[in-house]
């Protein structure tokens, strides 16, 4: 699933936007050789108001959108946050005992490789994963970064 803010991102009718510049591209690419780390801003092991039911929430350091609004500014900051190795988070979510993830921040799919790398795991274990992006499906496509 793929949500952005309160509004469920509906793929049929591609109703975001978000002006894909070359700004983007350099931030998404600066990232991209850091594999076995992600920078967050935070994390939430309970929440209920992040997805469906009760769900851990991985907040993402970095966003470039900007998006009117946004509930969450302070994590705008691509050097802002704190490195983590990925098995850490993992080691975490699994702690938990949870099977609902929730992927947020800043957007995520800024540090794509990091992304990946957190959901293909947890897929393979069996984890309900949301991710709320300021990309549109048809932008995270097209973007060899990002997939």
């Amino acid at each position: 699933k793929m949500r952005r803010g309160s509004n469920a991102f509906d793929a049929s009718q591609d109703t975001w936007s978000v002006a894909w510049n070359d700004s983007i591209l350099r931030n998404v690419q600066r990232w991209r050789h850091v594999s076995n780390t992600v920078r967050l801003a935070d994390r939430t092991a309970f929440s209920s108001v992040d997805g469906a039911g009760l769900r851990t929430v991985i907040w993402f350091q970095g966003c470039v959108h900007r998006c009117k609004g946004c509930h969450n500014p302070s994590t705008h900051d691509l050097h802002g946050g704190e490195q983590f190795e990925i098995s850490a988070v993992l080691n975490w979510i699994r702690s938990l005992h949870w099977k609902k993830v929730t992927f947020s921040g800043g957007d995520p799919f800024l540090q794509a490789e990091a992304l990946y790398a957190l959901v293909s795991a947890l897929k393979q274990d069996g984890y309900d994963i949301w991710v709320y992006t300021g990309f549109t499906l048809d932008q995270i496509k097209k973007n060899s970064n990002m997939v």
